[in-house]
């Protein structure tokens, strides 16, 4: 191979890896929480009482539940509002995300996925990305939509949080049966 075709091939590798670099990552979640001691079933039925009092309308939210396979899949969404008056009413609306529980013996999975902002003027799929690089709209001003997209990763990133240890705090709960020897 001459000095001249390796030059090329690995200028077009390298070309291949930034653009791949530069590639969106969702927003995502995922955490495996060890509960020692405790049963698939239990941890399932865990999981369930939590949904009922993590959420208002449980019925509404749940869209997949199976005892049998040990999962639970759920479509909740939060309210978003941007905090500045100016320029807010296009962007008022919600996020709304996917919740899955999967449970085994003595731990759980946690997945908050596909995390989706729904108003007029949508900012769509939220990605890990902290700078956007161009406008999500023809319309928008990239310095106007980086403030919104900040405080919609923000709001997430606190939604994913409080499912996080309200679920951990519901998972964890200590055995009442073993009290101490008097």
């Amino acid at each position: 191979m001459s000095m001249r075709k390796i030059v090329l091939f690995l200028t077009v590798a390298l070309c291949a890896f930034v653009a791949r670099a530069q590639e969106s990552v969702k927003l995502d979640l995922v955490e495996v929480v060890p509960v020692e001691g405790v049963s698939a079933d239990d941890l399932y039925d865990r999981a369930e009482m939590w949904v009922s009092q993590a959420f208002k309308n449980p019925d509404k939210v749940v869209k997949y539940k199976n005892k049998e396979t040990h999962q639970l899949i759920l479509n909740p969404q939060i309210p978003f509002q941007y905090s500045k008056l100016v320029g807010s009413a296009g962007v008022e609306g919600s996020i709304e995300y996917t919740v899955k529980i999967n449970t085994r013996e003595g731990r759980y999975r946690l997945e908050v996925t596909d995390c989706f902002h729904k108003a007029s003027y949508s900012m769509g799929l939220l990605t890990s990305d902290t700078v956007l690089l161009e406008p999500k709209h023809r319309w928008g001003s990239l310095k106007w939509e980086q403030k919104v997209w900040l405080e919609l990763l923000g709001a997430m990133k606190k939604e994913m949080a409080i499912i996080s240890a309200s679920l951990k705090a519901a998972m964890v709960i200590p055995d009442s049966s073993q009290s101490e020897d008097w």
